[in-house]
């Protein structure tokens, strides 16, 4: 699919954030690879010109004000939503992660 309506981009954003937001919420670990791929898509989207960094921040916003309620989202600063000049998922661990090296 591509994402060329901003419905499309909100769409599969939140389909990539949603199990980064579910774990936390449920006050779990996320594995590294998962919340960037998460990040790696709102950058994308703003990169391939879908949308501006302030929609897509907009957009995740929302969600994390949806998951996690408005007092844990407001924990979160503009500055944490912000990678430069691209969006951010910020993400504050409850504990360090740790995953095996070996099987």
């Amino acid at each position: 699919m591509n994402p060329s309506s901003p419905s499309d981009w909100r769409r599969l954003l939140g389909e990539q954030r949603a199990p980064v937001l579910a774990a936390r919420s449920a006050g779990d670990d996320v594995a590294p690879a998962r919340l960037h791929r998460a990040e790696g898509f709102a950058q994308a989207v703003v990169a391939l010109g879908q949308a501006d960094t302030e929609a897509v921040i907009g957009c995740i916003r929302a969600c994390y004000r949806e998951a996690l309620g408005e007092a844990q989202a407001a924990r979160f600063d503009e500055a944490d939503f912000r990678r430069g000049e691209l969006p951010a998922i910020p993400f504050r661990l409850p504990r360090a992660p740790v995953y095996p090296s070996s099987a």
